[in-house]
């Protein structure tokens, strides 16, 4: 780790994009095998994740975000993982907190996180 450059690489804009082999192909523009991915859960669609302080309508689906992660996991050594901008005074019902819940370990499983050398 100790003289690799810190490359920030986002996609905030693909939020509104919901075509899997776009973001895929996105996805893999990005050069460089080590990875840190911080997630933005208001990516999501507001109906099923409301509590964001930030809600975009027409957001990714959890199945497309899990099928991007994978792909990460697959072709990126990842040194670690966040989901950030959940609010839980504006979520519904928990519906943001119980997916969360529901996506963090297949998120986790499709990444791999590896240790540090």
């Amino acid at each position: 780790m100790a003289g690799k450059p810190l490359v920030k690489s986002g996609y905030r804009d693909l939020y509104a994009i919901d075509d899997e082999a776009y973001l895929i192909h996105t996805l893999s523009a990005n050069q460089g095998e080590d990875a840190y991915v911080s997630f933005d859960i208001d990516a999501i669609d507001p109906s099923l994740a409301p509590g964001t302080g930030t809600p975009v309508p027409m957001g990714l689906n959890p199945a497309t975000v899990l099928k991007c992660m994978h792909y990460i996991g697959a072709t990126k050594n990842i040194l670690g993982f966040d989901i950030v901008e959940y609010n839980p005074m504006r979520d519904v019902g928990d519906m943001t907190g119980n997916l969360i819940l529901h996506l963090l370990p297949r998120i986790l499983h499709s990444i791999q996180i590896r240790p540090i050398n």
